[in-house]
């Protein structure tokens, strides 16, 4: 009897992670909230990534996703719910959650590579010169011959 309670514990917990982790991987970068924590407490994103907050709490608390000091607010998730956001600008965005204020964490979206080429101060042809100079450079020495 205990070998069978036992088998049936380690494949409810299998079945658990599992879906846990297919279920983050179908929704990208997640982070999950619940009275006890926030993970992952940082998250760095591209501009314009997509990000999934879920309610992870098993009692079925409700969580509420405030971002900064309120740009954006998620509504009442319940127990496994889950909320999206999309980060469009780079910067460093903190949230926290409005039932468990000390549970809080940090966005950093970096820019991507569109509005990265969009400033008006980087060279446009620095980047294209400087590959073909160094494919052109490591073609002119014969295998074996190391650069100086």
């Amino acid at each position: 009897m205990k070998n069978i309670i036992r088998a049936a514990t380690w494949s409810l917990l299998l079945f658990v992670f599992v879906v846990d982790a297919g279920y983050a991987l179908a929704h990208g970068d997640t982070i999950r909230v619940s009275y006890a924590r926030v993970q992952p407490e940082r998250l760095v994103v591209i501009a314009g990534t997509t990000v999934h907050f879920h309610n992870a709490n098993q009692s079925g608390a409700p969580c509420t996703v405030v971002i900064g000091e309120g740009e954006a607010k998620s509504p009442a998730l319940g127990r496994a719910d889950g909320w999206h956001y999309t980060f469009e600008t780079a910067g460093t965005f903190s949230f926290f959650i409005e039932e468990f204020p000390s549970r809080s964490g940090t966005v950093i979206v970096s820019p991507g590579p569109k509005s990265r080429n969009d400033d008006p101060l980087r060279p446009k042809q620095a980047s294209a010169s400087v590959h073909l100079k160094a494919a052109q450079w490591t073609s002119e020495f014969p295998k074996g011959e190391t650069r100086p």
